[in-house]
């Protein structure tokens, strides 16, 4: 039996034996502050467990996590109200957890992951902040956002060796920039 539990912040850091790592869902009308997994050695899996949909309103990190291969359960997550970052995760190769997302009102960074291929947030429509996606060695699409018409912020999509120019011309072109368009900055491999 799984009981509800409210959080003011989640942090998992630094832990050198933990393997998995199960969250029961605080409920939407509450929603987390923050939500940190971060510097975990070992840590190959993430499940957020529970039915309701829910809205983090803090930010959201993944980042250092080397064994990292799969996170469940965040599809229900809405919107983040702070900046979502998923750093340095070597092994980690989807991002469809997050299928689910609409909103992030911060900064959206997707930096130094060497085994994503796509970046599948197939409803995010709004990035409030900057939206920085560079250094993922294997990235081969940015189809996955799709759904994306807002950046606020400059757009940043650099050193993603694989990510074909044409995928990165047709998302450039389909993006509505809170800033002057020069502000979106796309380079080749």
């Amino acid at each position: 039996e799984h009981h509800t539990v409210a959080y003011e912040d989640i942090s998992v850091t630094g832990n050198e034996m933990l393997r998995v790592l199960e969250l029961p869902l605080s409920g939407a009308d509450r929603g987390e502050n923050n939500v940190t997994v971060a510097f975990n050695d070992t840590l190959k899996e993430v499940r957020m467990w529970g039915d309701e949909k829910f809205r983090v309103t803090g930010s959201v990190s993944f980042e250092g996590n080397p064994a990292l291969r799969a996170v469940a359960g965040f599809d229900r997550m809405l919107a983040v109200v702070g900046d979502f970052r998923v750093v340095d995760n070597d092994r980690w190769e989807s991002l469809d957890a997050f299928r689910g997302l609409q909103v992030v009102a911060g900064d959206l960074q997707i930096l130094d992951n060497d085994a994503i291929t796509d970046i599948e947030m197939w409803r995010l429509g709004e990035v409030g902040g900057d939206l920085t996606v560079m250094r993922n060695d294997n990235l081969e699409t940015l189809i996955g956002l799709g759904a994306l018409g807002d950046v606020r912020g400059d757009v940043t999509i650099v050193d993603n060796t694989m990510l074909n120019d044409c995928s990165k011309e047709t998302f450039s072109s389909r993006v509505v920039y809170g800033r002057a368009m020069s502000s979106a900055l796309c380079s080749g491999r």
